[in-house]
Order: C-alpha cells, then sequence, then structure tokens
C-alpha cells in the first residue's frame, strides 16, 4: 500500500493532471498588480494616476495589452499618452505579466471601463 502514493504522485506528475494554475482573472490581477493605487479601487483615478474610464474611446485591445506590455516606450510614441504622463509623477511602470494575465487583464479593463 505504501508503495501506491509514490506511484500516484508519479502519474500526476508525468501527466500533469491536477496541476494545473487556475486561469487568469483580470480583476484579480487590477487589485494585486499594484493598479489600485494609481488608478483607484474601482478606476476613478487617483493623485498618482489618471481615470481608466472610457479605454474603448483610447484603447483596442491590441493597443491596450502593448501598452501594458511596455507602458514607457508605448507612451514615448504616442503624444496623447506622452501629455497625460507628464501630468503626474509618477509613471505607468512596466507590469511582469505573462501574456495570458495581460489578456486576462485587457478584458477585464475593457469590459469594466468601456
Amino acid at each position: 500500500m505504501t508503495w501506491q502514493i509514490p506511484v500516484v504522485c508519479l502519474v500526476l506528475a508525468v501527466t500533469g493532471l491536477g496541476c494545473e494554475s487556475p486561469p487568469a482573472d483580470g480583476r484579480t490581477l487590477f487589485l494585486t498588480a499594484g493598479c489600485t493605487r494609481c488608478h483607484g479601487d474601482e478606476g476613478g483615478g487617483a493623485t498618482q494616476g489618471p481615470p481608466i474610464q472610457g479605454l474603448r474611446t483610447k484603447f483596442s485591445p491590441l493597443q491596450l495589452g502593448q501598452f501594458l506590455d511596455n507602458p514607457l516606450a508605448y507612451s514615448e510614441a504616442d503624444a496623447r499618452l506622452k501629455k497625460w504622463r507628464e501630468g503626474y509623477f509618477t509613471p505607468m511602470p512596466k507590469l511582469q505579466l505573462s501574456a495570458e494575465q495581460r489578456s486576462a487583464l485587457v478584458s477585464y479593463l475593457l469590459e469594466t471601463h468601456p
């Protein structure tokens, strides 16, 4: 009977069963990645960052993903964002997100703050 436990663990390790990570959740990422410090809990803005309402009028999903991937480089090439950046003391940080996490955050932001 004691040999069965290591065999089960080996099967799980080899097949990956039971080892999947949960899918990325955009709201959780928004709350845990530090977005609320600058943009507020509901995205209404704060002293360190602008409000994030009306995102669909400013970004396509691809553009928002590119911005979140490298905010400083993206805003340097976008006159509108460069002007916004000058109005806030804290620059938008580069978030360490996987492609899946960034996609989930983009979806959440565009659905919640259209």
